[in-house]
């Protein structure tokens, strides 16, 4: 991740996650192993960055996963501790609504998230957004 775009997370009170694709698309006990130990190191890898952003900032995941099949991947990729509070598991709710909830208990928020429609969507509602991707992030 660059130094700019760290500068910028810094200027924002609590930053959103939405690992889509990670966390939702690919439940980890109806994948192959080889696959389920690729997105458990792909997690891992994150690890130096949720270090460095959860020294200033609370972090908070966003996703329409259910709660405890997050915080089990989360666990297994050892990375939970990092994470304020889990959003999840409520897909006819809106984002953002969610995000709105979000916001009122954090103050000040930024969603990451790799859906250009949610961004939009976010941006829409006046709340900050960037697409961003895994590949980015490492």
């Amino acid at each position: 991740m660059s130094r700019d775009l760290i500068d910028i997370l810094d200027t924002y009170d609590t930053i959103v996650f939405d690992f889509g694709g990670v966390l939702h698309d690919s439940p980890l006990n109806h994948i192959k192993k080889e696959e389920r130990t690729k997105v458990i190191q792909e997690l891992k890898d994150l690890e130096t960055l949720l270090s460095i952003l959860s020294y200033d900032h609370p972090l908070v995941i966003l996703s329409n996963s259910p709660k405890q099949r997050i915080e089990k991947i989360l666990e297994k990729a050892e990375i939970k501790r990092y994470f304020k509070k889990i959003y999840g598991g409520t897909p006819l709710q809106s984002k953002v609504n969610r995000l709105n909830k979000i916001k009122k208990e954090f103050g000040n928020i930024i969603l990451l998230d790799d859906n250009l429609r949610n961004v939009k969507e976010a941006h829409d509602a006046g709340i900050p957004a960037m697409q961003i991707f895994y590949e980015d992030l490492v």
